[in-house]
């Protein structure tokens, strides 16, 4: 992936090609659910993935937006909106999962369809809105350490017993050279056990092969 900024806040461009790709997966999966399908498996995807979008929604809006707001005002307001537009069609998923188990009904299954399409077309734009506006606008006047504390703050909203989830999910949805720079970027702005724990999990999601192509990258992993 190319970006358009060098330094900690380039993780944001990964962290949103997680969510754009795990959005394609599912609306895929989406399509092909019939009345009497076991959706089981979707719904943890969906539980996962709002999750992850949940805690990185709040870091951004902590440790993110305030920084900028105060270089220019309101700034994040039209993002905030989109988070909660996100959190609205969110429910709206949950609801008619709900109810697809429950009634086995073509309206229900039709319905939850809608709603992933646009969930997709809706975060994915914000995500590229933030990847296109704010994080290069945001890369010229903030400090490579203040830059650090945001990338930092985000990922302390992650708790211990889902970072097995989240990294999971970065593990899947990006190639091998994103895993290389995510990895790059994260093991300068973590503590040692904590990307230690990460390197982990990740060994875990991926093949062997890919995680010696890493390491061959990566030496600290070694």
């Amino acid at each position: 992936m190319k970006t358009k900024v060098k330094g900690p806040l380039e993780g944001f461009y990964y962290a949103h090609e997680v969510v754009r790709t795990e959005l394609a997966n599912l609306s895929d999966l989406a399509e092909k659910l019939n009345p009497g399908n076991n959706i089981d498996d979707f719904e943890k995807r969906v539980d996962n993935l709002h999750y992850y979008v949940g805690v990185h929604a709040k870091g951004e809006e902590e440790a993110f937006y305030p920084y900028l707001d105060k270089k220019y005002i309101n700034i994040s307001k039209a993002y905030l909106w989109d988070h909660e537009l996100d959190e609205e069609l969110f429910s709206s998923i949950n609801k008619n999962i709900a109810k697809s188990k429950s009634s086995k009904n073509n309206s229900d299954i039709e319905s939850l369809r809608k709603d992933v399409f646009t969930l997709k077309a809706t975060l994915s734009a914000h995500a590229q809105k933030e990847d296109d506006l704010l994080v290069p606008l945001a890369a010229d006047v903030l400090s490579p350490e203040e830059q650090g504390a945001i990338i930092s703050k985000v990922a302390e909203h992650i708790e211990p017993q889902k970072m097995g989830d989240v990294i999971k999910l970065f593990a899947q949805s990006l190639s091998t050279e994103d895993k290389i720079a995510w990895i790059k970027i994260v093991k300068d702005g973590l503590p040692l056990e904590v990307f230690q724990e990460m390197a982990g999990l990740i060994q875990q999601s991926i093949s062997g092969k890919e995680w010696q192509d890493i390491q061959q990258a990566v030496p600290e992993l070694r």
